[in-house]
């Protein structure tokens, strides 16, 4: 149901309809965008932020989440999509 509504807004993007099947289905091996790599990448936001002296509470707390998942039972190879599944498994399964 999130999905639908977010498809009919404003903050509707491609991505959605990709990101969103592996949601849907669970499927986050093989991924497109890995957890481990976009961990990467916001801790080296985080970096030229703090030489900077700028804060940035919202990529340091995504680089915090992204970083923990990484690090779970080799799931940093997962799709970025997964990250809440890695964090927090789904009841159904």
């Amino acid at each position: 149901d999130a999905l639908d509504v977010l498809r009919q807004s404003s903050v509707a993007a491609p991505v959605l309809n990709s990101k969103g099947a592996r949601w849907t289905g669970g499927t986050y091996q093989d991924g497109e965008f890995p957890i481990a790599l976009l961990a990467k990448d916001l801790g080296l936001m985080r970096a030229l932020a703090g030489s900077h002296h700028i804060d940035m509470p919202g990529v340091f707390a995504l680089h915090d989440v992204f970083s923990l998942a990484s690090k779970v039972d080799g799931r940093g190879e997962w799709d970025m999509s997964g990250v809440g599944d890695v964090l927090i498994p789904p009841l159904n399964k």
